[in-house]
């Protein structure tokens, strides 16, 4: 395997079992992952059994060169919110063994993968929707249906039909998102991205210094806080043989401003690569067709070069709380689709959590503090 294959196997795969491109993404394989050669690394990897409900602890000693994919959420999992053991001291809301474990992560890394969201008739579906659209090559345009930040005041790609507004709160996602928001948060903007083979980087940014007001993250009471959360739909196979996300892990709560070479330039042309390896620090994270990436804007990511053979097609969500607002602009309800009285909270203007906003979680809702 090239190191390049090796370094961009990545620091942690948070629950992700590795495929191969032509795998449907609802294959059950069991977790396995190899890793880059890290010296001195420990990590307890945490493989939960897809049919059983007990979770076995593997060690992995420091000297080597496997790290075990770690806490996969079976499709059952993380839809009923909250549930028994211990969130934060302070927290006034519990939750249950997978959630804490996907807390940990998220807190140590600034992401996670969720594997096996969408199934193979959503995937079709959503795609069918796009390629309906017409849209010009991704050489033209890199982005497509995008809503509010940089873009118009619409509903962008929700307008295409339900199958986008059915995201907007799936049931595997809301609960990650109520652990890196809190009960108060708002759909802040939205956009897709397209890339054919050939097509470049996109430079990395993010990240915890110099520090910045509107992506923080800290951790308070036993509690995350989180000023922008993205999910990021995978549509088409994504990883260190195709491209796509990428990112430094950890990054989120560094305490330094990150030095060259990460990035270097080329001829005025940003590159992740020196030779055939990652440069220092990035991984790319495996993620197959209907899985999730879910990270914090406050982490130093960007987009690894496009090398698949295939389109990259990604759909991404950026969260805030309640009180937050990227821009001036917002994403707007589409008028073509009914929205359930959960989803409409999700476009509620900017307010106080709790004061001035209405609690998506209102079964489980604790003081915002």
């Amino acid at each position: 395997m090239p190191a390049f294959a090796r370094q961009a196997g990545g620091l942690l795969h948070l629950g992700l079992p590795l495929s191969h491109p032509g795998r449907p993404p609802t294959s059950r394989a069991s977790p396995a992952a190899t890793a880059p050669e890290l010296s001195g690394l420990f990590l307890r990897g945490y493989l939960r059994s897809q049919s059983e409900s007990t979770v076995s602890k593997v060690p992995v000693a420091a000297s080597s060169p496997e790290i075990i994919a770690i806490a996969r959420v079976p499709a059952g999992a993380c839809r009923g919110g909250l549930t028994p053991g211990s969130l934060g001291p302070h927290s006034g809301w519990t939750m249950d063994h997978d959630l804490e474990m996907r807390r940990y992560l998220f807190d140590l890394a600034g992401y996670m993968v969720i594997p096996d969201v969408l199934e193979r008739a959503e995937i079709d579906e959503l795609n069918r929707l796009i390629d309906a659209q017409g849209l010009p090559p991704p050489h033209e345009k890199i982005r497509f249906g995008a809503a509010a930040g940089g873009a118009p005041e619409c509903p962008g790609f929700l307008d295409w039909g339900k199958p986008f507004c059915d995201l907007l709160d799936h049931p595997r996602i809301m609960p990650l998102l109520q652990l890196t928001l809190g009960d108060w948060f708002r759909l802040d903007r939205l956009y897709g991205i397209n890339m054919e083979t050939g097509m470049g980087a996109h430079q990395l940014h993010g990240g915890n210094a110099p520090y910045s007001p509107a992506e923080y993250y800290h951790v308070r009471n036993g509690r995350i806080h989180n000023a922008f959360t993205v999910v990021s739909w995978n549509l088409v196979d994504t990883g260190p043989g195709h491209g796509g996300f990428c990112c430094v892990p950890g990054s989120h709560k560094s305490n330094f401003v990150r030095p060259d070479p990460i990035p270097t330039v080329n001829q005025g042309r940003w590159e992740m690569l020196e030779g055939d390896s990652l440069a220092p620090g990035v991984v790319i994270p495996e993620a197959p067709a209907g899985s999730v990436v879910l990270f914090s804007e406050a982490l130093t990511h960007g987009t690894a070069p496009w090398t698949g053979p295939h389109q990259r097609r990604t759909l991404l969500y950026k969260y805030c709380q309640s009180h937050l607002a990227w821009s001036a602009r917002r994403v707007r309800p589409p008028a073509s689709v009914p929205l359930t009285p959960r989803q409409q909270i999700l476009f509620q203007e900017p307010a106080n959590p709790g004061t001035w906003t209405t609690s998506l979680f209102p079964e489980t809702e604790s003081n915002p503090a």
